[in-house]
């Protein structure tokens, strides 16, 4: 049974790829497999690709993942909703990769020699990019044309080995330039900041200002601060807690608000099992919701249903439960007595 009106909208999309650490090896098959450089590369400029998408990326990264002892793809943590992975899978023909599998969406790809040319994908906005490499043949700058025939120019700057700056920009256009600085890199640590400068024109472009960090061992923060020029401004911090990522926590703080977002999400054998979303005023519950994406019998049904059995769950403001949905029905409480059973209206 799927749930007819989950809200959840994960945002992760666009804060981890940047944040990096070493893959294992993970298998679909084999315990081992065969190394080989161009798979390699070319599953790092898929990367690159997603790294300049949205803004710092893609998603962080975990184990490659292995076919008849040979590298398929790449599996990437989620970090919410769905699925504990999110999976790049290389499309193979007569032993050559002609393009790659991105959650449905396909990537056209083409070669030159043994490196990527071009990446590309219908599917996807402005997704599009020819790459120019450097000597030691690193991505040093990518053209990537936009539906509107502009055309974005990305420039990588390299220090001892790994990526430190990114900067986008437009020849032409009121568009002023974005740029990613890497300020520290390491398996534990990492610090990123991205400022948007805008263009010297009549028209107001909002700044924006993103600062992202592993202050500590499985825990990343996000600060945004979007300012919008006459004094607004607002700064928005999103702490990511994990376990060994099967069980994830997030808090959302913007600045003059006294509403907090925090959500957390378990998963069993790799698929979403839990997920939780409190909006709080600083110690006040003003809202809590709870799926159960499945029925999680081993839990123990002595357990209130809300731990355990397949459904969506709701509280008030005294953290009781109010309203349970499941099997395409609903019930509420009203005046502390519990309707009937009513089905879904589609």
């Amino acid at each position: 049974m799927k749930l007819l009106t989950p809200y959840f909208v994960i945002i992760f999309l666009f804060t981890t790829t940047v944040f990096s650490q070493k893959a294992q090896v993970g298998t679909e098959g084999d315990s081992s497999y065969e190394d080989n450089p161009v798979t390699k590369r070319a599953i790092q400029d898929i990367e690159a690709a997603f790294l300049v998408f949205g803004d710092f990326g893609f998603m962080l990264e975990g184990e490659y993942t292995v076919v008849n002892n040979t590298i398929s793809g790449k599996k990437y943590y989620s970090l919410g909703d769905g699925d504990k992975y999110k999976k790049v899978s290389l499309l193979m023909e007569e032993g050559k990769i002609i393009g790659a599998d991105s959650e449905g969406s396909k990537l056209d790809i083409i070669f030159e020699g043994d490196a990527i040319k071009k990446i590309s994908a219908e599917s996807l906005s402005n997704f599009d990019y020819t790459f120019y490499r450097n000597a030691e043949g690193n991505v040093a700058k990518i053209e990537n044309p936009f539906s509107n025939g502009n055309i974005q120019w990305i420039d990588f700057v390299y220090k001892n080995g790994k990526v430190s700056e990114i900067t986008k920009y437009f020849k032409k256009g009121k568009f002023g330039k974005t740029v990613t600085t890497i300020l520290e890199s390491t398996p534990t640590k990492f610090k990123a900041s991205l400022s948007e400068y805008p263009h010297k024109s009549k028209e107001f472009s909002k700044q924006r200002n993103i600062t992202v960090s592993k202050p500590e061992e499985n825990k990343f923060r996000i600060e945004r601060v979007l300012n919008f020029g006459k004094g607004r401004k607002t700064n928005t911090v999103t702490d990511i807690q994990y376990t060994d990522f099967d069980k994830i926590k997030s808090w959302v703080k913007t600045t003059n608000e006294t509403k907090k977002d925090a959500k957390e999400y378990e998963y069993l054998n790799e698929k979403l099992a839990k997920s939780s979303a409190i909006l709080g005023n600083n110690d006040e519950i003003l809202s809590k919701t709870i799926y159960i994406y499945f029925d999680l019998k081993e839990q123990g049904t002595s357990l209130p249903e809300y731990e355990w059995r397949e459904g969506r769950y709701e509280f008030d403001t005294n953290n009781e439960l109010n309203f349970v949905e499941r099997d395409g029905k609903f019930k509420r409480k009203e005046n502390g007595t519990w309707t009937d059973w009513q089905f879904l209206k589609m």
